[in-house]
């Protein structure tokens, strides 16, 4: 593994803080000061919440996105599994019954953090967590077709889904001897590819589950991110066969195409089909997580991809402050078609840029 340098301990750092207060909030941890602010009668906005310390909106996919480095190699990753575990405390009970109500589309990377959990710890509760989680979402409408809306009575498949769900379910299959979870979950991603016209442009935001009308831009930056570190993640958990050799060759044609768009600077831009707009970091990030990934399972490398990979990883680091704060990223998108343009510090930079420096240059497989 490649030497840490003061930026990527100091990027840990912010993020393991982050994290764990993320955890908090979410979790049984936090009910009473909820129960509190409940009880006083206090509305507070998102920006109250955030003043007291809680993470705008407390949405789960920024906090499964900080345990992506799960994914180091077994000496490293079992090296984060005490803070990882401490967050999952208020999350799941002790006999691995979640204390989230309902299903959530951006709650599969805590299934998919919580199997990783399973492998290095060896504690049924996290496996127990996680079989319920997939049984849920092979339940949900759309999981044979591969038209899985990401808003339960909603009808728009997003992008985000197939980064969230598919490398959980290719997982789930490959630990449980399940076959059919990697089934919905290569549904989800050809649905995506085909409907999302990823052939013909990038691969529009969203589309129609009944009309397969698109939606969004096709060209939104961290969109494509969550594309490509669903593919690849996925492919990660595939045994070999046609399906593996299908979306590595996808993948490889996606990471081509980035490579001729990678800036002068070792950024992507947050829109894909305007060079000329602003650098994003959590594209970089994602983009770098996926190569390191792909270089960590050995598998075959277009020429250009270790550059790419170097240059990305120099850019994290220039935009990296003192404190380890992983700037000049995106906000939130508040919607379809409705992104943000403000840039700051944000879980979905400072997170893949944390796992890219725990996994970058093992070139072996993390199990």
């Amino acid at each position: 593994m490649a030497p840490k340098t003061t930026s990527s301990i100091d990027r840990h750092a912010r993020l393991v803080s982050a994290a764990q207060s993320y955890a908090w909030w979410l979790g049984t941890r936090s009910l009473w000061v909820r129960s509190l602010i409940k009880f006083s009668g206090w509305r507070l906005s998102r920006l109250g919440y955030r003043f007291l310390g809680r993470p705008s909106g407390a949405l789960t996919w920024p906090l499964g996105l900080t345990f992506l480095c799960l994914n180091a190699a077994r000496d490293q990753a079992k090296k984060e599994c005490a803070w990882i575990e401490k967050c999952f405390q208020g999350l799941i009970d002790s006999q691995g019954q979640s204390t989230l109500a309902g299903v959530a589309i951006d709650r599969g990377g805590l299934g998919y953090a919580a199997l990783r959990l399973f492998e290095l710890t060896q504690n049924p509760r996290y496996l127990t967590y996680a079989k319920a989680q997939g049984e849920a979402f092979a339940c949900l409408p759309g999981a044979q077709n591969g038209r899985i809306p990401y808003t339960v009575g909603k009808q728009w498949v997003l992008v985000d889904t197939v980064a969230f769900i598919c490398p959980f379910l290719a997982r789930l299959s490959r630990l449980t001897a399940v076959p059919g979870y990697a089934h919905i979950a290569l549904r989800q991603l050809e649905a995506l590819w085909q409907h999302g016209r990823a052939d013909d442009t990038w691969v529009f935001h969203a589309f129609d589950a009944t009309t397969l009308k698109t939606s969004g831009i096709s060209g939104w930056g961290r969109g494509i991110g969550w594309l490509l570190i669903g593919m690849v993640d996925t492919v990660c958990e595939l045994p070999e066969g046609e399906d593996k050799i299908l979306w590595l060759a996808r993948s490889q044609h996606l990471l081509e195409k980035l490579a001729l768009c990678q800036r002068e600077d070792g950024h992507w831009p947050w829109r894909l089909d305007l060079p000329a707009a602003p650098p994003d970091s959590s594209v970089t990030a994602l983009i770098a997580y996926a190569l390191a990934r792909w270089q960590q399972a050995n598998f075959a490398q277009a020429a250009c991809q270790p550059q790419m990979l170097a240059r990305a990883r120099s850019a994290i680091d220039s935009v990296t402050d003192d404190k380890g704060l992983v700037g000049q990223c995106s906000g939130e998108a508040m919607g379809i078609g409705d992104y943000s343009t403000a840039f700051g510090s944000f879980m979905w930079a400072q997170a893949p840029a944390v796992a890219v420096d725990l996994i970058a240059g093992e070139g072996s497989s993390p199990v």
